[in-house]
């Protein structure tokens, strides 16, 4: 489970519905695979948490994360990401979520003019997120801080047993 929050960077989807999230700034867990109107996705999907590897990491002018999704679990990747495109359309009709504070943060840096590249190579998805705006760069840094430390945290977690 620990493994797939990454995963949420790669979704094109989520950028886009990322941009329509409301401004909430109450924020509940950083990371919500059980509420999450998009996290909840990547849950549902069993085994797939556990076999996805993830890492961020603060670069100059942004962030770069890249996932590893091995070629057994692609199929039930695309089926995650199927179901948050649905989410992001009802999202954006209008229809009530609960975004996780990773999903509203990465909200906020949409829709603060974050330069968004990914693709996909042979050895792991890229998503890197950019800014020549001092302001921005310095939102973007904050999110991955946040969320190295949070999955940091969850992996110690889980270590726990």
């Amino acid at each position: 489970m620990k493994k797939a929050l990454g995963v949420l960077l790669c979704i094109g989807a989520l950028a886009l519905v990322a941009g329509l999230a409301p401004a909430e700034e109450e924020h509940q867990a950083w990371f919500d695979i059980e509420n999450c109107t998009f996290c909840k996705n990547l849950g549902q999907e069993e085994g797939l948490l556990d076999n996805i590897k993830w890492e961020t990491h603060m670069i100059e002018n942004g962030a770069v994360t890249l996932t590893q999704v091995p070629a057994e679990w692609e199929e039930a990747f695309e089926r995650a990401e199927k179901h948050m495109s649905e989410a992001a359309a009802k999202m954006g009709s209008g229809e009530p979520v609960h975004l996780c504070g990773f999903c509203q943060s990465y909200g906020k840096l949409m829709t603060s003019g974050v330069k968004m590249e990914s693709f996909k190579s042979d050895v792991a998805r890229v998503t890197l997120m950019t800014s020549t705006d001092e302001k921005v760069v310095q939102m973007i840094h904050e999110h991955a801080k946040k969320t190295i430390e949070e999955y940091e945290n969850w992996i110690a977690e889980e270590a726990k047993g």
